[in-house]
């Protein structure tokens, strides 16, 4: 099975492995769930805010180039569109997350 004979599973250093009588959620002993959380919702926002400038940056070219672009009036309400949803995807998320912080903490403190 494992290849030493004694029939166990040998996982080598650094891989997520089930720490016997938890949950099933792969775990090392140095895993911390509030750093993995933090580095995410950082990503996450640095993402959201690199789709932001995007949309900015194509609405500029669109007014600079003008109405004689013959897209200019679908693609203008395309990314009007998205930048309305990235933001209220933005402040749908900080509130939701404001008003989950404190249950949060008292369920799992």
């Amino acid at each position: 099975m494992g290849g030493n004979g004694t029939g166990s599973i040998v996982v080598p250093p650094g891989v997520l492995a089930p720490i016997p009588g938890a949950n099933s959620f792969p775990q090392t002993a140095n895993f911390e769930l509030s750093h993995y959380v933090t580095k995410k919702v950082v990503s996450q926002g640095m993402l959201d805010v690199a789709l932001l400038m995007s949309n900015v940056s194509q609405i500029k070219a669109l007014i600079d180039t003008g109405p004689k672009h013959g897209y200019f009036y679908f693609l203008m309400t395309m990314v009007s569109i998205s930048s309305f949803y990235r933001l209220a995807s933005a402040s749908s998320s900080c509130c939701w997350a404001g008003s989950r912080s404190s249950a949060w903490n008292t369920r799992w403190r």
